[in-house]
């Protein structure tokens, strides 16, 4: 994306509420001033995930686009809710934004893949800030 460089760097697993969300990837997406952090938390059970952090960067700039300005961080968890017995829907995404000077905006979304899962959080990410944010 112009005008958008960001850094890609992974982080040690750190201690979360599930032992089994890791590893974490964080993304520094700068634009002029502004800095926004990317955090993808990932379930062991999902596999490819770091393919998914170019998508979910790309992902996040067009359905935020025009609030990345607003936002400090972007927190994403995937996981597979069924891990080894598979079905469908069972990939969830859960979004958290958190806007400045105001408190977090979390979503989440369940689909059949994890890109799917990813694209219809964002959207919904998307919705509620716009909803969030209109409220100055």
């Amino acid at each position: 994306m112009a005008g958008v460089s960001s850094r890609i760097g992974r982080l040690a697993p750190l201690a979360l509420e599930s032992p089994m969300i890791a590893p974490i990837y964080m993304l520094t997406i700068e634009k002029g001033e502004m800095t926004m952090q990317v955090i993808l938390h990932n379930h062991d059970a999902v596999h490819g995930f770091e393919s998914a952090q170019e998508f979910a960067e790309d992902v996040l700039n067009r359905a935020l686009k025009g609030k990345l300005d607003r936002l400090t961080r972007v927190e994403i968890w995937v996981s597979d809710e069924n891990s080894h017995k598979g079905g469908a829907d069972d990939k969830r995404c859960s979004m958290e934004a958190h806007p400045k000077g105001r408190k977090p905006v979390g979503v989440k979304n369940f689909a059949a893949d994890i890109p799917a899962a990813i694209r219809g959080a964002a959207t919904k990410l998307s919705h509620a800030l716009e909803h969030e944010l209109h409220k100055e």
